[in-house]
């Protein structure tokens, strides 16, 4: 499915990988940068964030 554009329901796919939601977001790392740059303590998460790699502190190494 990612092979063709597709993509998944983030919210209700648990088993989704960091590197498959990557794949679905060309500019994650944008969106991680300035989610640093707001977050830069990384306070604001969630567990979700956290297994997709989103969460501030990911973002704050990637920048």
């Amino acid at each position: 499915m990612l092979d063709h554009g597709g993509s998944l329901y983030v919210a209700k796919d648990g088993l989704m990988s960091a590197a498959s939601y990557a794949r679905m977001f060309p500019r994650l790392d944008e969106f991680c940068g300035v989610r640093a740059r707001v977050d830069p303590l990384g306070r604001f998460g969630s567990d979700m964030s956290r297994r997709l790699s989103i969460h501030a502190s990911q973002a704050a190494r990637a920048a």
